[in-house]
């Protein structure tokens, strides 16, 4: 059968969608997958006509996936179905739309093998596991079935997928040595993903450190001038015996650079020289807030002060250069909270500063706890209609001062963690009505370091630039470019 996959793919190129494409590839399915606008789709269906077609959809990109899928219905015969992250925290607010004919929840590499083979045999589709089936205006919900025990048996992701097709995804390629997080923070779908899998095997379950390195030495082959980007929730989770073979395995036979996601609980000094030695340039752990109180009652972050500053210490101490989290405007959170995380930003310097908004992505712990106390209303359509590089959060306070400085804060977060002479009048800075203006800032630096990033490493010029490495910046530069002179002044 011919399907055709349809994702975001303004981010390194999806991993679910190149994982998915892999099994259905080795069945003898043909399979392309394209960028979520009407006018791709449409081109797609010009060359040929597909059978399916399957939408990865996170809650943000949902309203927009749904109105094409409406197109789509309505322009062809094709079966049209979704899957990710918000058909499987929100299946009820998926199955109101009538053009949907069938939805996923949870890990789709067997469900979606079972339901694409039932459709090409002509057999019934309405007992297939992790499947929601229309039929008519009912819909049969089938259970989920278990985790997928060993990640070994899984062919490796699909890179062949988006190869040529969409240059600024090339120079960051994504890679997973693990699923599942042992930890339960309530911004997170951890907790909602571990109350879907109850019973249903292992909730963190790790590759072998040989398979890995099979993938990693494809990637290397097809993109040599490539960062590897490692998805896992936390890259550093025990057992000690398969990181120190997995570091100095990827030392010996990779080498690329990468970047990964850390828990600053479970950093240690062995760790960070492990991630020094084996090549990391970049790893990301989560401040969240700088708050002890919020962090703890309100994220589910049981953090100390004294176990961040150590972590950092180390990371510091062993010359592994580091970003930091940041969550903003939390219910119950103030302004007192919201610059104490920035003071702590301010004084370990990391190289790369996030903030982000709370996003109440639905049944969310946080997200319910938003809802009961009155900061939003459950619309998760409004997170779907908040453009990504638009960023304001979507719950209301009653605060209106706190609203704007909270907003401009966000805005200038990183350049007044950069500079000190801004940060010494940051109260002045956030106070004034000058959200538009920083917003442009926000934008434009965005921009620069969309295009610089890929001539430096940790702030630092490359002085050996490979010509594949300078092909793929400039491309993903004059991209972004466009992409920011169409939104400047709207």
């Amino acid at each position: 059968m011919k399907i055709l996959f349809v994702a975001s793919l303004h981010q390194p190129a999806p991993l679910g969608v190149m994982c998915l494409s892999s099994v259905l590839k080795c069945r003898g399915h043909e399979v392309q997958c394209v960028d979520g606008s009407i006018t791709e789709i449409r081109r797609a269906f010009r060359e040929k006509t597909y059978d399916v077609v399957a939408f990865s959809t996170p809650s943000m990109c949902f309203s927009r996936f749904l109105y094409l899928a409406s197109q789509v219905k309505r322009e062809s015969n094709a079966f049209i179905c979704f899957g990710g992250p918000h058909p499987t925290y929100a299946p009820e607010d998926v199955a109101k739309a009538k053009c949907i004919d069938a939805f996923c929840r949870g890990e789709g590499e067997i469900a979606m093998v079972e339901m694409i083979r039932r459709l090409q045999d002509g057999e019934s589709l309405y007992d297939v596991p992790n499947w929601w089936v229309r039929e008519g205006d009912h819909w049969h919900k089938n259970d989920i079935q278990p985790l997928i025990s060993d990640l070994d048996e899984l062919p490796f992701p699909d890179r062949d997928l988006f190869k040529g097709k969409y240059p600024p995804n090339e120079f960051h390629q994504p890679a997973m040595a693990s699923r599942g997080c042992p930890f339960s923070c309530t911004y997170c779908y951890v907790p909602v993903y571990a109350e879907l899998y109850k019973g249903k095997g292992k909730r963190v379950r790790r590759r072998s450190v040989g398979s890995l390195m099979e993938e990693l030495k494809q990637v290397k082959s097809m993109y040599p001038g490539s960062v590897i980007g490692f998805y896992d929730d936390i890259l550093i989770l025990p057992p000690m015996a398969w990181l120190e073979d997995f570091f100095a395995t990827y030392k010996e036979k990779i080498g690329l650079p990468f970047h990964c996601n850390l828990r600053a609980e479970l950093i240690t000094e062995p760790i960070a020289n492990m991630l020094k030695d084996a090549g990391c340039t970049l790893a990301s752990l989560g401040l969240e807030s700088g708050d002890v109180q919020i962090r703890k009652e309100v994220m589910g972050r049981r953090m100390s002060q004294r176990t961040f500053v150590r972590a950092v210490h180390l990371l510091k101490k062993c010359h592994v250069p580091f970003s930091l989290y940041n969550i903003l405007a939390v219910p119950g959170s103030d302004i007192e909270a919201e610059l104490h995380t920035l003071k702590i930003n301010y004084l370990v310097q990391p190289v790369n500063p996030m903030a982000f908004f709370f996003k109440p992505f639905p049944n969310l712990p946080l997200t319910q706890k938003a809802i009961k106390e009155g900061y939003y209303n459950g619309d998760s359509n409004k997170l779907s209609s908040m453009a990504f590089y638009r960023p304001r959060s979507p719950l209301k306070f009653a605060d209106r001062k706190y609203e704007r400085q909270v907003t401009n804060l966000h805005h200038l977060f990183a350049i007044l963690v950069a500079h000190p002479c801004l940060y010494s009048i940051r109260g002045l800075l956030i106070s004034l009505p000058l959200s538009p203006l920083y917003y442009r800032i926000y934008q434009l630096r965005g921009l620069w370091i969309g295009f610089f990033g890929a001539f430096t490493r940790n702030g630092r010029p490359v002085r050996r630039i490979t010509k594949t490495r300078r092909g793929l910046a400039w491309k993903s530069w004059w991209l972004r470019l466009k992409y920011a002179i169409k939104t400047l002044w709207e």
